[in-house]
């Protein structure tokens, strides 16, 4: 007998679980780090959900927060809860507006176009009216939103980034934290004494 405890024996093994719940195990952990573009349009429409509705959450929490401390200073629970309720649904129905729709647009149409951005930017920006109870503002979203998909897709298909990685000199206040082993020195203004 092997003295390898966790041996697997026709695809189970001696903790009890199959291969395949290993993976949904694994799956799991990384729920939280899966990334919009991680697979192509049209695929993995949960993975693609999360990637949105995270950042969605963020927001709305880190915005109620705010309006619950600084301005409408709520008191008790329901309240409170109502006003979180009120900044993050309708944050995380517009991520999942535009995710939905431009996955269905993308499955229906067949083609990884500008388009499916757009039906997906109509769409949210229809959830945000609705959340808003004001048609004009749906549509001013509608508007802004389509600009907003199309600009990014153009920078997909181009190649370019909205905010590139910053690289930071030598000498800030974390410099402890950085190796500099590979940055040559400056130079320096010092004298050999007597």
């Amino acid at each position: 007998m092997c003295s390898n405890h966790f041996q697997h024996l026709s695809g189970v093994s001696i903790l009890g679980l199959t291969n395949l719940e290993r993976m949904a195990v694994t799956e799991s952990k990384t729920l939280l780090q899966r990334r919009y573009y991680d697979q192509p349009e049209g695929e993995d429409m949960v993975g693609k959900l999360i990637a949105t509705n995270k950042w969605a959450v963020v927001f709305g929490v880190a915005f109620s927060t705010v309006d619950v401390l600084l301005y409408s200073r709520t008191k008790g629970y329901l309240a409170t809860m109502s006003r979180y309720l009120k900044f993050t649904a309708p944050l995380v129905g517009v991520a999942t507006a535009f995710t939905c729709g431009t996955f269905l647009s993308t499955r229906m149409r067949g083609k990884d176009d500008n388009w499916n951005y757009m039906v997906g930017a109509v769409a949210s920006g229809g959830v945000l009216g609705a959340a808003m109870r004001c048609p004009q503002r749906g549509l001013f979203a509608c508007g802004a939103f389509c600009l907003a998909a199309w600009v990014k897709r153009l920078s997909i298909e181009e190649g370019w980034v909205f905010f590139p990685e910053i690289i930071k000199g030598q000498g800030d206040f974390n410099t402890r934290k950085h190796d500099w082993s590979i940055v040559p020195d400056g130079t320096r203004g010092w004298t050999r004494g007597n």
